[in-house]
């Protein structure tokens, strides 16, 4: 079980995330120079299938998914304890990206001062109590 995000390359003021469509999404690249850039910003990162890439600081498991070429949405499933926020600050603020936390359905306000916690720390309660009960 992973907490799933959306980063995507949209002109501010961002639409409500209810609103947004394919229009209105910009490309956020080549597949292969998205690779090369994350690869820098993830050092280690696994691209063993170029569409698929994996990279692990310790505490988390990031997975990346490219969907296309060019790349108009790259999806990121986290798994793992602690606070993976700031890896995303890192890679989204530089391109000035934004993020849909697909656990609540809403923008991650990382520019805002917003910790972008809330959806972090809703899918740990969720998956620590979903452990605990044995589902």
């Amino acid at each position: 079980m992973s907490w799933d995000v959306v980063v995507v390359d949209v002109a501010r003021p961002r639409p409500r995330v209810a609103e947004l469509d394919e229009a209105l999404v910009r490309p956020l690249g080549p597949a292969d120079d998205l690779r090369a850039w994350l690869s820098e910003e993830l050092p280690g990162t696994d691209w063993s299938d170029p569409r698929w890439g994996a990279w692990s600081d310790g505490e988390h498991l990031f997975e990346l998914s490219l969907d296309e070429d060019p790349v108009t949405m790259l999806m990121i499933g986290v798994r793992g304890g602690g606070d993976p926020v700031a890896v995303l600050r890192r890679l989204t603020q530089a391109h000035d990206w934004s993020v849909v936390d697909t656990s609540t359905g809403d923008w991650l306000d990382l520019d805002d001062g917003d910790d972008g916690g809330a959806g972090w720390m809703g899918f740990r309660a969720f998956r620590d109590h979903d452990v605990t009960r044995g589902s």
